[in-house]
């Protein structure tokens, strides 16, 4: 997580700040969402966990091929 608050410089707390309200936000909307799912069995989790698995491994996948290039160092 400090790596990607490099690119923020100053504002790097405030950033990270976000950061962390954006993620509580999206686990208690998806949490919820997951709860009341649940009927007594474990379906309801397991199924939620394959699919925010799939769903994390998406973004991860988008995010990679999305990366910024680094730049060439001068020859």
């Amino acid at each position: 997580n400090a790596m990607a608050m490099e690119p923020m410089g100053r504002i790097a707390g405030m950033a990270a700040a976000v950061s962390g309200a954006l993620s509580s936000l999206m686990a208690i909307l998806l949490g919820g969402f997951a709860a009341r799912q649940y009927d007594g069995t474990l379906t309801p989790v397991a199924l939620a966990f394959v699919v925010f698995g799939v769903c994390t491994w998406l973004a991860s996948e988008w995010a990679e091929r999305n990366r910024p290039k680094a730049a060439r160092p001068a020859t």
